[in-house]
């Protein structure tokens, strides 16, 4: 329909522009950062000396990493349940960073938990172990060093290759004596309680011989 002389011609309406969503770029860095930052921690925490010497904190710190995942997870929640129209929202990284922050301490534990039983937890356990030196095999029973991490044996103490005995299921599982000489006139011990042991490593047979690791070596006297 024309419009009637001397009026003003309708014009229609503008069509609203949908607003761009900005990035927000320091949450953009902390979705890089924290999950790692998450990570090395929970990790650090249950592999290294302070889960030995501390176990119940270090168990109570690596758990309350998990507040971090927690409270981004609550903030996703809480914009789930916003009633503003998503319009006028700018994007968020909450649900990327809940997720990636979830499977970063799950990671942190999985790592930190094979790595501590695995290998940290046997050496810590050994290294609490007590040292003794100058160990005498005729004067020490064996009894007497069940708890000890390594042995130093006193000078003149030898493995007795020629009571080298072997058994064979398999591999050759072999064992000597480790004697200390008391001289030219010294009488045998009634037994021993000491013993090299190697696998696939000795002859039990004549003529007998015992070559698991270095036996002959003069400098080696302990047992670690």
């Amino acid at each position: 329909m024309e419009a009637a002389y001397g009026s003003a011609q309708l014009q229609p309406m503008p069509k609203p522009v949908p607003g761009r969503w900005r990035l927000n770029r320091v949450a953009m860095l902390e979705a890089v950062f924290v999950p790692w930052a998450i990570f090395v921690c929970v990790s650090w925490l249950l592999t290294f000396s302070v889960h030995y010497k501390h176990t119940v904190p270090t168990l109570v710190l690596a758990a309350a990493c998990l507040l971090v995942p927690a409270g981004m997870w609550y903030r996703v929640w809480q914009q789930r349940h916003d009633s503003r129209d998503i319009s006028h929202r700018e994007p968020n990284w909450f649900n990327f960073l809940a997720i990636m922050c979830s499977i970063a301490w799950l990671a942190g534990v999985v790592a930190g938990l094979y790595t501590w039983f695995s290998y940290m937890l046997p050496y810590f356990e050994k290294e609490s172990l007590a040292i003794l030196t100058n160990v005498d095999t005729r004067r020490a029973a064996g009894g007497q060093f069940l708890d000890m991490g390594a042995l130093e044996f006193a000078p003149r103490t030898d493995v007795n290759e020629s009571l080298t005995m072997g058994y064979k299921d398999g591999n050759l599982y072999c064992v000597a004596p480790i004697v200390t000489s008391g001289g030219v006139n010294s009488t045998p011990p009634a037994f021993y309680d000491f013993w090299a042991v190697g696998v696939n490593c000795c002859n039990p047979f004549a003529p007998k011989l015992f070559a698991c690791g270095e036996p002959n070596d003069d400098e080696a006297r302990c047992i670690c």
